[in-house]
């Protein structure tokens, strides 16, 4: 009778664990996704500084208007252009109630490695630490969720460098950006920063 209660217990105790497993199973996965699609952002975000450094050298050496028409093909070469995204490819904002028009694009272009790029002039005649122009950047390329925040990233362009959507905004306006009642563009500089990717 007692090993009998024992084994029971056991039991119950085996079936309690194995439920919990499967219910966090989902959101372990869910987690680890966002952690790998983090470190992707990292990397790719560091080979757009690299291109853009290398290509302030050529224009520069070049002597060309750094901010020309000449400027943004030899970006799109060097990003490997393949191709116009055209169909179904409509990246949607975090919260979808929310427009960042800054962040919206009416041409995409994949590249040879499946990322989806957006690219956009802001002021062709930007000086100093002006905003020149603006990059979106779907690294999972055309597959879902197509979500600023979540596979969708920005890059922001100055004569000098080049940062993430939301560089130098205080962490609170990151964090609440990056929430489901933001736009999630500025996740692309809270992620970078080391920011919580559970949300």
């Amino acid at each position: 009778m007692k090993k009998a209660s024992v084994l029971i217990e056991s039991l119950l105790v085996f079936v309690v664990l194995l439920t919990s497993l499967f219910i966090a199973l989902p959101f372990i996965a869910k987690t680890n996704q966002r952690e790998r699609d983090i470190v992707l952002w990292n990397q790719k975000f560091s080979n757009i500084q690299y291109a853009y450094s290398v290509l302030k050298v050529q224009m520069e050496d070049e002597n060309t208007n750094f901010m020309s028409s000449s400027f943004q093909r030899k970006l799109r070469q060097f990003l490997r252009e393949k191709n116009i995204v055209t169909g179904n490819y409509k990246p949607q904002f975090l919260n979808k109630n929310i427009q960042n028009e800054t962040y919206i694009f009416n041409k995409y272009f994949e590249n040879e490695n499946g990322l989806v790029l957006g690219f956009k002039w802001i002021n062709p005649k930007c000086k100093g630490h002006e905003l020149c122009a603006v990059m979106s950047v779907d690294i999972n390329g055309l597959e879902k969720p197509n979500v600023w925040g979540r596979d969708i990233y920005g890059v922001n362009f100055y004569l000098e460098d080049v940062e993430p959507a939301g560089r130098g905004l205080s962490i609170n306006t990151l964090l609440k950006d990056c929430s489901k009642k933001g736009s999630g563009v500025y996740c692309s500089a809270y992620y970078l920063n080391g920011g919580f990717i559970g949300k």
